[in-house]
């Protein structure tokens, strides 16, 4: 590639083709979304417009178009821009300070662990409503094979029965 630009261009086109042939963006993988998705904000397409003058002369007025960029759209969400500068805006960052904001994530993160774990005690009756289906499926289950175990003495007997008839 010849630059940043250039690069940025042939992955934003990648992507846009991704999705609309698998229907889905693609892993990435080498590349931060965030990054490419600020650029393809940065870089929308102008729009020109001409405006002829008496005389016949043509003059160009450059205008900002209002069309997001596709990718800017499904890499990051408006919602999830806004949480992570919500995020972000809680904490002044320094140098220094990276390591204090990773402890505070971890912790964060444990205390989302926690409430999920809590989650699923708390919904323990559903799962003991689903184990006492699964139990109920499985003794059908059983007796499905023993009436198959039988039937298969049945079948063997009369196949054994035609055969003594036959020959």
């Amino acid at each position: 590639m010849r630059n940043k630009d250039d690069r940025n261009r042939l992955l934003l086109c990648i992507l846009n083709m991704s999705k609309e042939v698998l229907g889905r963006l693609p892993k990435v993988i080498g590349m931060d979304i965030v990054e490419m998705a600020l650029w393809a904000k940065e870089n929308t397409p102008v729009a020109s417009n001409r405006i002829r003058v008496e005389g016949g002369l043509a003059t160009s007025i450059l205008i900002k178009s209002d069309t997001q960029v596709t990718v800017e759209k499904e890499l990051v969400s408006q919602a999830e821009e806004e949480d992570m500068e919500t995020l972000l805006g809680t904490y002044v960052m320094g140098v220094g300070e990276a390591e204090a904001f990773s402890e505070r994530m971890k912790r964060e993160l444990q205390a989302l662990e926690a409430a999920n774990v809590y989650a699923l005690l708390e919904s323990e009756t559903l799962i003991e409503e689903v184990l006492q289906g699964l139990e109920g499926a499985s003794i059908c289950v059983e007796d499905m094979d023993e009436w198959l175990g039988i039937f298969n003495v049945k079948l063997r007997h009369m196949r054994e029965d035609i055969e003594s008839v036959c020959y």
